[in-house]
C-alpha cells in the first residue's frame, strides 16, 4: 500500500499544484481577485489526495467500493474548499448566500 501511494506522490503533488497555481492565476487576473484562497486550497488538497490514494490502494476494487471512496474524497475536497474560503475570505461565502 505504501509503495503504491509513494509511487503516485508526484501525481498528487502535481495535481494540487495545478489547482492552486491555476486558480491563483485566474483569480489574480480579475480586478479584485486574490490568490490566497486557491494557494491554501492547494496545500489542503495534498493530504486529502494522499489519503484517497492510500485508501484506494488498501480497499476493495469492486465498483460500489470505488464509488463510495470517490464520493467521500469529493465531499472531503468540497468541505476543505469551504473551510479555506471561510478562513481566507468570508465575503466569498456571503456572496454565495452561505
Amino acid at each position: 500500500m505504501l509503495a503504491r501511494t509513494r509511487a503516485s506522490s508526484g501525481l498528487v503533488v502535481g495535481y494540487a499544484a495545478y489547482v492552486a497555481l491555476g486558480g491563483a492565476a485566474l483569480a489574480s487576473g480579475y480586478e479584485a481577485g486574490r490568490a490566497q484562497p486557491f494557494l491554501l486550497f492547494g496545500a489542503t488538497l495534498v493530504p486529502i489526495l494522499f489519503f484517497a490514494r492510500a485508501w484506494a490502494a488498501a480497499g476493495s476494487t469492486r465498483a460500489r467500493s470505488r464509488a463510495a471512496r470517490a464520493a467521500v474524497a469529493c465531499a472531503s475536497a468540497l468541505a476543505a474548499a469551504f473551510l479555506v474560503l471561510e478562513h481566507a475570505d468570508g465575503d466569498w461565502l456571503r456572496g454565495l448566500g452561505l
